[in-house]
C-alpha cells in the first residue's frame, strides 16, 4: 500500500495507517480587512457556544489582536502553548495558518490573523 502525504506531495512506501478519520471542515471566509463582518461573525460563534481560536503570527501580533478584540468588546485569552480553545471567549495564539476553517463537530472556529484581518 502506498500513503501520500499532500502537505508534502510524496508518497510513502509501505505506509498503513492504522487508523483512519474522518473530519468534515468548512473553509473559513477570508476576512480581508471587513472588520465590522469580523465582529460580527466572532459575536455569532460566541454566542452559538463555539470555541474560537485566532492564530495571530507571533506575541506582538498576538497582543494587537487582543486589543482590536478588546474594542469590540470580545473576551479573549492570550495562549502561549498547546490549549484548547477557551470556552466563552476568543483564544488567541501565536501561530500561522494558510486559512482558517471551522470544525462543526467540535464546535470549533480557526480563524488566522496572518494578512487576511490584522490591523494596520
Amino acid at each position: 500500500m502506498r500513503c501520500s502525504s499532500p502537505s508534502l506531495n510524496r508518497a510513502v512506501p509501505t505506509c498503513t495507517p492504522q487508523t483512519l478519520i474522518g473530519v468534515q471542515m468548512v473553509p473559513m471566509t477570508a476576512f480581508q480587512r471587513q472588520f465590522s463582518l469580523l465582529e460580527s461573525e466572532l459575536h455569532r460563534y460566541l454566542g452559538e457556544g463555539m470555541r474560537v481560536l485566532i492564530l495571530a503570527g507571533g506575541a506582538e501580533q498576538a497582543a494587537r489582536m487582543r486589543e482590536m478584540l478588546t474594542l469590540w468588546k470580545l473576551p479573549t485569552v492570550i495562549s502561549r502553548g498547546a490549549d484548547a480553545p477557551a470556552e466563552h471567549a476568543v483564544t488567541i495564539s501565536p501561530g500561522t495558518l494558510r486559512a482558517g476553517f471551522e470544525l462543526s463537530a467540535s464546535r470549533t472556529a480557526v480563524l488566522t490573523g496572518a494578512g487576511h484581518f490584522r490591523p494596520s
